[in-house]
């Protein structure tokens, strides 16, 4: 039971964070936004993570719960053109693309593609809570990742790119151009 209270928590916030986003401020003019007729697959980018030193978190502690429900992301396996391995999932919608890359036991790398259609509430909040469980997954010590995630989409949004430091980790949250695709990457610190 204490998993799915977990669960209802997360939901509540979910929903506080994305009722606070989504509704203008008197000091700031929402965000422009493109509107998508119908959901569609993420725009190609061929973003590489860097090759860093280890996240300190092995492939399974992330790719376990991203296979299971809300995410239900289906992995495969597709190395780096520099032979480091690498772990693709990608939801049935198409909404939401994980990338996992280093080792199954010390990953160096996550990068998290979500999707957050204005015309699909439903997408945003399990792409929200994507993004909110890729931080606290990648560094779990960082005790405000939820905070940094919701705090920071408007920015992304708006100037197309925020980063932080957790750890020695880097963080960095971008909106690509003229979509409402959000992209989180962690790395490991450089080499």
């Amino acid at each position: 039971m204490l998993k799915y209270g977990r669960f209802a928590v997360y939901i509540v916030i979910l929903a506080i964070a994305l009722n606070f986003y989504f509704r203008p401020s008197p000091q700031r003019p929402a965000a422009p936004f493109v509107t998508l007729e119908k959901p569609v697959t993420a725009p190609s980018t061929d973003i590489v993570l860097p090759d860093t030193q280890s996240l300190a978190v092995r492939r399974e502690a992330i790719q376990g719960p991203f296979e299971r429900s809300p995410f239900r992301l289906s992995f495969e396996f597709k190395s780096l053109s520099d032979g480091r391995s690498r772990m693709i999932g990608r939801s049935a919608d198409g909404m939401t693309q994980l990338e996992l890359v280093g080792p199954p036991e010390a990953l160096t790398g996550a990068l998290l593609k979500a999707q957050m259609p204005d015309d699909n509430k439903l997408a945003q909040v399990k792409n929200l809570n994507a993004l909110v469980n890729l931080a606290r997954l990648a560094a779990p010590e960082w005790i405000n990742a939820e905070a940094w995630v919701t705090d920071n989409i408007p920015t992304a949004f708006q100037d197309g790119r925020v980063t932080t430091s957790v750890e020695g980790r880097r963080v960095a949250m971008s909106a690509l151009a003229n979509t409402k695709t959000l992209i989180l990457t962690i790395t490991g610190p450089e080499l």
